[in-house]
């Protein structure tokens, strides 16, 4: 089904693996193993969005365990990711995600905004 003709298109797909099919899992083992890396991935971006300073820092955390949240619940309950978005160029398509990857990508995109936009102070030797 074409959503937005030449950018989305909405078909299924269980993704096994993480970005971009990367780290595919064919065994309930690996697929734990996997899941149980990204669940720990994850309570590490939580405690560091609880300790950010600022708030666009903390927002794209938050974003982030969202999402990352959500795609381990998927993936615990099905052993794999429910990707829905073909995002396309034109007929190429690029890739296939889902809302909790649009997620984890603004948490991305504020986290490096952030470090763009805020002053660093340049220490001085001594």
């Amino acid at each position: 089904l074409v959503l937005v003709p030449g950018l989305l298109d909405l078909q299924y797909a269980w993704n096994r693996g993480v970005s971009f099919s990367f780290l595919w899992q064919s065994t309930a083992t690996g697929s734990a193993v996997l899941a149980l890396s990204l669940a720990v991935l994850a309570l590490a971006f939580a405690i560091a969005a609880f300790r950010a300073e600022r708030p666009l820092v903390a927002a794209g955390f938050g974003l982030i365990v969202g999402g990352a949240v959500g795609n381990l619940t998927d993936r615990v309950f099905h052993g794999a990711v429910f990707d829905f978005l073909v995002v396309r160029i034109g007929q190429q398509p690029l890739f296939v995600c889902n809302s909790a990857d649009i997620f984890i990508s603004l948490g991305l995109i504020l986290w490096l905004a952030d470090m763009l936009l805020t002053p660093r102070s340049t220490g001085t030797m001594r």
